[in-house]
């Protein structure tokens, strides 16, 4: 996982391209957790 800031161009298939650090920045980056690892494990963290 990878967070990719303002111009730079996605690398791979799990960077996460944001223009910049706020709460739907993080909703979107466990979202993508979620899609990686699964619900079950992310979830587990969150508690």
């Amino acid at each position: 996982m990878r967070l990719r800031t303002a111009s730079l161009k996605p690398l791979g298939p799990h960077d996460l391209q944001l223009a910049a650090w706020n709460r739907a920045a993080l909703d979107r980056l466990i979202e993508t957790f979620r899609g990686i690892r699964g619900p079950l494990l992310v979830d587990a963290y969150s508690r």
